[in-house]
C-alpha cells in the first residue's frame, strides 16, 4: 500500500479504513497500469515486436513491410535504422553483410584500382558463397526424426524414420536466388548513393577430371597444353537433389555448355601444375546454375569440374582461379 503510505498523519493508514479501501483499488489499477506498460515497452522492442507494432515501427523510420513476414522484416527494419546513420563506408557495408549473410559473406572492396571493372571510381566489390549448401544442409541429413514413436512402430526397416522430409534442390532454387536478392537489396540501403554494387562469387579450383582428350595432349606434348577458353555449364549437378556428378572423362565438350570464353590468363607454375583465371560476367548465363566447368585449348576440352550450382543473377559474377595438376 504505497499511496496510504504517502497520507498525512491527520488520516488513518488502515487498509480496513474507508479511505485505505480506496486506496486499494487505486493502488491495485495503478500497478495493472504499470504491468501494461511494461508490456507495450517489451514489445516496442524490434525483437519481440510482431504485426502492427513492426508496422508502426517501419513508419517510424521510412521502410514499409511489403510481403515480408514478421522474422524477415525485423531483420530488415535493423538494416534500415543502420542504413538512416550510415555514411556508406565499406566497413559499414562488411558490417551488415556479415549481419545479412553470416559465413556466406567474405568482403566488400573498392574496385577503382581493378581493371576487370574498368577501373569504375564509385563501385564496390562484394564477395559472397552462394546459399546452396545452407538450405541444402537443412533437409538432408536431418539427425532428430519428427515421427513420433508411440510404441506401435515395428523396428524392422520397413518405415524410413526420416520425418517425412525429402530434399528436392528444384524445388528450392528460386527461394535460394530469392534469399539473395532481399540480402542485395537491404545491402543496397545501407551503401552511399550513387556508388555502384556489384557481386562475386569467387571460385578455386584446385584440380579437376582430365578427359580423354586432354590426357592424349598432355602425352602428345609431354607438358599441359596450352588453355585459351574456359567453358561454363549447367549440368555438373542433378537438377533434381542438387548432389553433385561424377564428370564423364570422355566428353568432349562442357555438359550444358551456356557460354564460352576466352580465358584472362594462363601460366606455367612447373613442370607440373598451370593456372588459369578466367570470369563469367554480370550479363553473361543469367538465369542459369552454373556448376559445370571446362578448360579448351583451341576446341579441345581438356579438363572439367563439376560443383554445387551457383545461380547466376544479373549482377553476379563467378570468378575462376583453376589450378590444374597433371
Amino acid at each position: 500500500m504505497k499511496l496510504i503510505k504517502r497520507l498525512t498523519d491527520n488520516y488513518k493508514k488502515l487498509p480496513s479504513s474507508n479511505i485505505g479501501k480506496l486506496f486499494t483499488v487505486i493502488d491495485l489499477e495503478i500497478e495493472n497500469l504499470k504491468d501494461t506498460l511494461k508490456t507495450v515497452e517489451l514489445y516496442r522492442k524490434i525483437d519481440n515486436a510482431i504485426g502492427v507494432t513492426l508496422d508502426n515501427m517501419g513508419k517510424n523510420v521510412g521502410q514499409e513491410r511489403g510481403a515480408l513476414d514478421d522474422v524477415s522484416y525485423r531483420l530488415l527494419l535493423k538494416v534500415k535504422v543502420r542504413a538512416n546513420i550510415s555514411g556508406g563506408q565499406t566497413e559499414t557495408l562488411n558490417e551488415i553483410s556479415t549481419v545479412l549473410l553470416g559465413d556466406n559473406f567474405i568482403q566488400a572492396r573498392e574496385v577503382w584500382n581493378d581493371v576487370s571493372y574498368g577501373n569504375e571510381p564509385a563501385a564496390v566489390e562484394l564477395r559472397y558463397i552462394n546459399f546452396f549448401n545452407q538450405i541444402k544442409d537443412q533437409y538432408q541429413n536431418i539427425e532428430e526424426d519428427m515421427t513420433y514413436l508411440d510404441g506401435t512402430y515395428a523396428l524392422d526397416g520397413a518405415i524410413a524414420l526420416d520425418g517425412g522430409l525429402t530434399f528436392f534442390y528444384s524445388d528450392y532454387e528460386q527461394k535460394i536466388i530469392d534469399a539473395m536478392i532481399q540480402a542485395r537489396q537491404m545491402i543496397n540501403y545501407v551503401k552511399a548513393g550513387g556508388v555502384a554494387a556489384h557481386w562475386c562469387e569467387p571460385i578455386a579450383i584446385t584440380t579437376g577430371i582430365l578427359t580423354d582428350v586432354g590426357l592424349d595432349r598432355i602425352v602428345a606434348l609431354g607438358t599441359f597444353p596450352t588453355i585459351t577458353h574456359i567453358g561454363f555449364g549447367t549440368n555438373g549437378h542433378d537438377h533434381a537433389t542438387g548432389d553433385i556428378l561424377t564428370p564423364n572423362i570422355s566428353a568432349t565438350v562442357v555438359p550444358g555448355e551456356v557460354i564460352n570464353k576466352t580465358i584472362e590468363s594462363f601460366q606455367l607454375l612447373d613442370i607440373d601444375t598451370a593456372e588459369t583465371f578466367g570470369t563469367l560476367d554480370f550479363s553473361e548465363g543469367n538465369g542459369n546454375s552454373i556448376s559445370t566447368y571446362g578448360l579448351y585449348e583451341g576446341s579441345n576440352l581438356i579438363a572439367l569440374f563439376y560443383a554445387t550450382p551457383s545461380p547466376k543473377t544479373t549482377d553476379t559474377r563467378l570468378s575462376i582461379a583453376w589450378y590444374q595438376d597433371f
